[in-house]
């Protein structure tokens, strides 16, 4: 399911490189920009979730540090 999602963040990049580039066709930037538009909700929850992960990792990494107070933040 990830891989697909991945698939999709990286469509919505490319979208956002073709929307800056200058010679863009007016009809291009319609096209790009309602596909790009369609996509935003998915990529920002997804890379919401993604950053969350590393996150929850980071924090199970500082449970097991030798600091008591960096065990209390990371409990926390």
């Amino acid at each position: 399911m990830f891989k697909k999602i991945e698939e999709v963040e990286k469509r919505f990049d490319d979208l956002e490189r073709k929307l800056q580039d200058p010679t863009i066709s007016p009809n291009d930037i319609r096209i790009f920009s309602k596909e790009h538009a369609d996509l935003r909700e998915l990529v920002e929850t997804y890379r919401q979730y993604s950053q969350g992960r590393v996150d929850l990792e980071a924090s199970k990494d500082l449970l097991n540090d030798a600091d008591p107070d960096m065990r209390s933040v990371a409990k926390e």
